[in-house]
């Protein structure tokens, strides 16, 4: 009976450094698999028997194969992902906006707009040279020119952004899918370090989904079942899902609805599609104000010119055209094709001579004008181009901030789950040298079977 158990235990010793070795295997095999988490042989003793009088041994149980884990850091590293989804996309579509508003170009509007004003200080001296005239003219062309430009372009970004965030929708639906079809099969292992591989695939699609919509994980333990959670909402839960879609709200404002659209979450959204949000909302401020822009110096461009006469004695026509009728009136802000160097209004009454500059004083004097409050027009610009170039310098800094702590949490889940090759290549050692003396002892134990049977 003696050596019968020694046997046993033995055979039990070479099973579990077997699979020792199996799933040290499996560790290196895997130490760049993204998102693997590493595995564990734990083991117990086994229930000791009571032979005259005496306990003994029967080997070692293999309790379970554990995979490595902290659920806390877990939903730290999918909570974090979403942050740094959020400030790159802001950060990138602001930085696209911001080199349309570039000062450190000729292009810039601050910049026409002081060439329009040096080209009707200069025709004060001879408002009668037609040279002179026409400079006005293809400045004024110019400055029109770069407002519309610029204002396009921040209407074609927000297309963009609006066209990228319903495709990365469609994309998260899937991945919402993923992760609901993922937790019925967990939950049907009944055992977490049973289903371990099917909670890594599902951690990294739950990782990949907060940087596309800021989501967040909740995990229970017992089960591994996560549910994924959007402003308090159960977008997944158990083996249950629903869909978000991105598109314009009522107020023309690009959102993100949930299910059949009846809930309209609004900022709430983070990640990728967050960030969208909050650019395309930037971008329609800046929009908004090239609009004022238009309108109040437009009109007083207009205003003032109109109350002069051009060379043939005629008041003054509109200097400046844009559609009031469309969304965003900046992105038609032209020079009036009927004003030609002729018709400049120069003059301040219609029998004024060809030297006459009253009007093209008051013309001048626009530029002086607080029209935005205690702004200027020119200052009003200024300011426009300084927050962008704040709200992308903003949109920097939360990057770096987020990325520093993404390198942060994804180290300590390396620390936690990560494969460290010299630790596995130390537990091979191990593994190996326990195969080893076991094998020892069932050698052994067959020498002495054999050498009892002969007895026999």
């Amino acid at each position: 009976m003696g050596i019968t158990s020694a046997l046993n235990a033995a055979r039990s010793g070479l099973q579990a450094a077997s699979l020792g070795i199996e799933t040290t295997s499996n560790n290196v095999a895997n130490a760049s698999t993204e998102g693997y988490s590493r595995r564990a042989v734990r083991t117990k003793g086994g229930l000791a028997v009571t032979m005259g009088g005496n306990a003994r041994g029967t080997g070692v149980a293999i309790d379970r194969v554990a995979r490595a884990t902290d659920w806390f850091v877990t939903k730290r590293v999918v909570e974090t992902a979403g942050d740094v989804g959020e400030a790159q996309t802001r950060r990138d579509a602001l930085a696209l906006a911001e080199s349309w508003f570039s000062e450190g170009e000729v292009s810039g509007i601050s910049s026409r707009l002081q060439s329009f004003y040096d080209t009707l200080t200069t025709a004060t001296t001879d408002p009668g040279n037609m040279s002179a005239r026409r400079a006005v003219l293809t400045e004024a062309d110019r400055f029109a020119e770069g407002v519309t430009r610029i204002a396009s372009s921040l209407v074609d970004i927000q297309t963009e952004l609006e066209d990228r965030s319903a495709d990365l929708a469609s994309s998260v639906n899937k991945r919402l899918e993923e992760v609901a079809g993922l937790n019925s099969r967990i939950l049907e292992a009944g055992d977490p370090d049973a289903a371990s591989d099917l909670i890594d695939r599902r951690d990294q699609v739950a990782r990949t989904l907060a940087e596309d919509l800021g989501a967040e994980l909740r995990i229970d333990r017992e089960t591994g079942e996560a549910s994924v959670l959007l402003s308090g909402m159960a977008l997944v839960q158990e083996g249950e899902f629903m869909t978000v879609e991105a598109g314009e709200n009522d107020d023309g404002e690009l959102t993100l609805f949930v299910g059949k659209g009846d809930l309209d979450l609004g900022d709430e959204a983070g990640g990728r599609i967050g960030g969208m949000m909050a650019a395309w909302e930037k971008v329609e401020g800046y929009l908004t104000d090239l609009d004022s822009l238009v309108a109040d110096l437009g009109d007083a461009l207009n205003t003032a010119h109109q109350s002069g006469y051009d060379l043939s004695g005629t008041a003054g026509d509109e200097l400046f055209t844009w559609d009031t009728s469309i969304e965003h009136a900046s992105t038609s802000f032209a020079l009036n094709t009927d004003v030609t160097a002729e018709k400049l209004a120069f003059a301040g009454d219609s029998n004024g001579s060809v030297g006459d500059v009253t009007n093209l004083k008051v013309m001048l004097d626009v530029e002086g004008e607080e029209l935005f409050g205690s702004q200027t027009a020119e200052q009003f610009m200024n300011s426009l181009v300084s927050e962008v170039g704040t709200d992308v310098n903003e949109a920097e800094a939360d990057l770096l901030h987020y990325g520093a702590v993404m390198s942060d949490m994804d180290a300590l889940r390396d620390s936690v789950a990560g494969v460290d090759l010299d630790e596995e290549a130390a537990d091979l050692i191990k593994y190996q040298t326990a195969y080893q003396a076991a094998a020892k002892v069932m050698s052994v134990a067959d020498e002495l079977i054999a050498t009892l049977l002969q007895v026999v």
